[in-house]
């Protein structure tokens, strides 16, 4: 499990180390071949931060799962990684969304 900590300047840091069967292909695709790393400005606030965090943590996972079908030979469902990327969003299921009002003409 990945957890969200605070560095000694205050800035919100996370890590992620990468499995063994994906590292290489990560590594070609995005950059880091051992680890994903988080980082969010202090300046932020935690609540953001943490927003972000989940967010990241959620594509992390999400690009891990697609390199593994890749190499199995399947596909990857749009659907199920949209509702991932709203629930890490905080959007899906929240009470916080709203219909929009029609426009008066």
């Amino acid at each position: 499990m990945v957890t969200l900590r605070q560095d000694s300047n205050g800035n919100f840091i996370a890590r992620k180390r990468l499995p063994d069967d994906v590292r290489e292909e990560y590594g070609r695709l995005y950059g880091a071949r051992f680890e994903a790393k988080f980082l969010a400005r202090a300046s932020l606030g935690r609540q953001i931060a943490q927003q972000k965090f989940h967010q990241w943590a959620t594509e992390v996972e999400q690009r891990v799962e697609a390199i593994r079908k890749a190499q199995r030979g399947e596909g990857i469902d749009l659907i199920v990684s949209k509702r991932l990327r709203w629930r890490a969003s905080g959007i899906y299921g929240s009470s916080r969304v709203t219909r929009a009002t029609p426009a008066i003409q």
